[in-house]
């Protein structure tokens, strides 16, 4: 008899647990379907749980449970990198994170993903204007060995058939090829321009506007939201402004002044590009189209800049040009 209680004890305990048992299952089929709300709530369900001390399985399924959800934090944190995430899908993103108890400041984490992505295109153009300058140096080197090649059979031509060599119209010659290569290579070197300018002036107003919008308290008031809706009914009002705080906290540990000077060395990432760009023009060429489309560029790209909540201190911003 005391066999058979046992029996029926642990079948009752199973019973009662048996939502904990399905919970990591349950929970990958509600991120698998999109339900992330859903998921968050039985994730917090199972957190609410009194394990009794003695049972180890069941903490191997809570064990098992936070395993689940520390893939899907990464799987929220890495659907930061879509460049085509919309404010919307990026507010549900950090509420989802923040009601996760994150260890890394999901805004903060978005901002310096927008901003290595904004380097990386910098970078991407400085790759690709090499890339077309090694290409001309190329086809500069191969000309001159082919024009080499060419004068060589040529004054052997001439010497067998006892007739001067024309080496001034040789000379005449070498100065067109030279100086078409130059324009080709400024033309390139104003390309180049063109596209970071072209980066700058699509992504960083923007990527000031975001960070705006976030420190003017967009995300805070989502946060404390969250933060009301968790506490219990009953709760002093007190205590719920303090779990405010503290929801807030979790993300405002950076200020607006550090998103400041992270646009400001973007900018400067730019500035820097530019100015050693110029050096390199041809002064035969200053006079070209393509030199006074440069300037244009680089012109709207600081009006840009100045524009309002486009970018800090528009003034230090300007001053770097």
């Amino acid at each position: 008899q005391a066999q058979a209680d046992k029996i029926r004890s642990v079948q009752g305990m199973l019973q009662r647990f048996r939502t904990l048992f399905n919970l990591p299952s349950a929970i990958r089929g509600n991120i698998r379907k999109g339900e992330y709300d859903l998921a968050v709530r039985e994730y917090q369900k199972a957190k609410s749980i009194v394990l009794p001390s003695h049972v180890g399985i069941l903490k191997r399924v809570l064990e098992e449970v936070e395993k689940v959800m520390h893939e899907f934090r990464g799987m929220l944190y890495k659907s930061m990198e879509d460049p085509h995430l919309d404010l919307a899908e990026l507010e549900n993103i950090v509420r989802l994170l923040l009601e996760l108890e994150p260890e890394t400041d999901p805004v903060w984490h978005y901002l310096n993903i927008q901003n290595g992505r904004i380097h990386g295109l910098f970078e991407k153009c400085t790759v690709d204007h090499e890339v077309r300058m090694e290409i001309l140096q190329n086809k500069r080197h191969e000309k001159v060995l082919s024009d080499s090649k060419w004068r060589q059979l040529q004054q052997e031509s001439n010497k067998s058939l006892e007739v001067d060599s024309a080496i001034g119209d040789s000379f005449q010659d070498d100065q067109l090829s030279s100086t078409f290569m130059a324009e080709e290579a400024d033309s390139l070197r104003a390309t180049y321009i063109r596209r970071l300018s072209a980066v700058l002036i699509q992504h960083v107003p923007a990527f000031w506007r975001l960070a705006l919008s976030v420190f003017s308290g967009k995300f805070a008031k989502a946060a404390a939201g969250n933060a009301l809706a968790d506490s219990e009914m009953n709760a002093k009002s007190g205590a719920n402004k303090t779990d405010d705080k503290g929801a807030e906290a979790k993300y405002t540990n950076h200020s607006l002044d550090e998103v400041a000077s992270m646009v400001c060395a973007t900018v400067s990432v730019f500035d820097t590009k530019v100015q050693n760009t110029f050096r390199d023009f041809e002064e035969c060429n200053i006079l070209r189209p393509f030199m006074g489309d440069t300037i244009k560029e680089i012109a709207k790209a600081c009006q840009t800049l100045e524009g309002k909540d486009s970018s800090p201190t528009a003034g230090i911003v300007s001053a770097i040009f």
